[in-house]
């Protein structure tokens, strides 16, 4: 460990006078024993670079004091590796693949330099274009039959009213996606939507690359649960960051905790349903939401073999119970590359 802070040192680069701030507390001169002219600082903050491959153009800003309102030791990291994966997990079934899904998908994945309409859109529209078209063997359909909510048996889909009793309409749609360009190249997008199932959730979740070498001994990396990303979308609206933490004590012993963020600790519910502020980007002329029409042609581009294969095979989608996570198959798809599904319904937050 000392031998890695060393290399650190010797990688940091000269500090320049121009980024570094000094001061001095009001009063100090006044103290016992200090010089009245005296000029020494009790307040320093600079900013520093670390020349080698890992922070290479990275700022560092650090600050120390005294008197000041309350003591801190503060690490700020900015994320910039590509994650490993990521688990879009939306409500809607059928059409909606090529809709809310895939736009959810793009607004994670998508980087704008500014919040003009057109650059945003844009952004976006390159997303859905780097997208690969969807194979049939990297999708999974389901449709719900009689199972139990909230305590309560529900009937299956074709026991609903105006349903034909031999329907094959998906109620649950689930697909592996691949974007084609240099950031996200190599990184699956894992993606589902189905009606009845466990509980209303929407999300995107962010499952980060493991480190390549764990620092403890005798602990393989693959022992090592991964990091979370989630950002909550509905219905509750958050921001969650999910990683290892030893536990207090003298032995390395690693639990899993997270560090919350929801808006209705925060701030008050706004008393709407979402398509207010749709109706109020048409009504002042805000095109930042909506799709232009070579987004949707790009949308329907990735899953249309899916659709056609399904509407040619007619086969029968894979039952589902009511109340649960899901068919089988979709569990099958992620199994592929060693991947399960996170819960619907989450479990237990705390460490055992």
């Amino acid at each position: 460990i000392s031998e890695e802070k060393n290399k650190v040192f010797r990688s940091m680069l000269p500090i320049q006078p121009g980024d570094v701030v000094r001061g001095q507390y009001s009063g100090y001169r006044a103290e016992e024993g200090v010089d009245p002219q005296s000029e020494t600082e009790t307040f320093i903050a600079l900013k520093c670079f670390i020349d080698n491959w890992r922070w290479a153009g990275v700022p560092f800003f650090l600050r120390t004091g005294k008197r000041l309102a309350e003591g801190q030791r503060i690490i700020s990291i900015a994320f910039r590796e590509p994650p490993k994966s990521m688990f879009p997990v939306g409500s809607g079934v059928g059409a909606q693949g090529p809709n809310h899904l895939t736009f959810d998908l793009a607004d994670a994945s998508k980087m704008s330099l500014s919040f003009d309409a057109a650059a945003i859109r844009g952004k976006k529209a390159d997303v859905f274009a780097a997208i690969r078209t969807v194979t049939p063997n990297n999708a999974v359909r389901g449709q719900y039959c009689r199972g139990t909510m909230a305590g309560q048996t529900v009937p299956g889909y074709r026991q609903e009213p105006n349903v034909a009793v031999d329907s094959d309409v998906e109620t649950y749609v689930a697909m592996q996606l691949e974007i084609d360009n240099w950031r996200w190249a190599g990184v699956p997008f894992f993606i589902r939507t189905g009606k009845r199932m466990s509980r209303r959730n929407s999300e995107i979740a962010i499952c980060f690359k493991q480190a390549p070498f764990a620092a403890f001994e005798h602990t393989s990396v693959d022992s090592l649960r991964p990091n979370w990303l989630v950002l909550g979308i509905a219905p509750d609206e958050g921001i969650s960051l999910q990683f290892e933490l030893k536990r207090p004590g003298p032995v390395v012993d690693l639990a899993a905790v997270k560090m919350d963020f929801r808006y209705a600790d925060w701030f008050p519910k706004e008393p709407n349903v979402g398509y207010e502020t749709l109706l109020h980007d048409v009504m002042i002329g805000d095109p930042t939401l909506f799709m232009r029409p070579d987004m949707v042609e790009q949308a329907w581009r990735i899953v249309q073999p899916v659709l056609d294969d399904w509407a040619v095979a007619k086969a029968n989608a894979e039952d589902y119970a009511a109340g649960s996570d899901g068919p089988g198959a979709a569990a099958a798809l992620l199994a592929r590359s060693g991947r399960t599904w996170r819960p619907v319904t989450p479990g237990p937050t705390r460490p055992d």
